[in-house]
């Protein structure tokens, strides 16, 4: 086994994707894996543009979003 899969980067982005879906259905659970994977694969395209530079800016937006669906969303979508 390498633990590499199992990084700090890929276990927050499996917790988002619970909150997202809700963690009381499987059904949910496909839902937040879409949305998630689907906002970040946008945001590697867009925030270069808007910021004009290459960095990790899609994980600081990810995490703004995750609190803000902990406070306004806490069952998930």
């Amino acid at each position: 086994m390498n633990p590499s899969p199992f990084a700090l980067k890929m276990g927050i982005e499996y917790l988002f994707m619970a909150v997202v879906g809700g963690i009381a259905t499987v059904p949910g659970a496909f839902v937040g894996a879409g949305v998630v994977k689907l906002l970040e694969d946008q945001l590697k395209e867009l925030l270069p543009r808007l910021l004009g530079s290459n960095g990790n800016f899609e994980i600081i937006v990810l995490g703004v979003v995750l609190v803000l669906m902990l406070k306004y969303a806490p069952k998930g979508l």
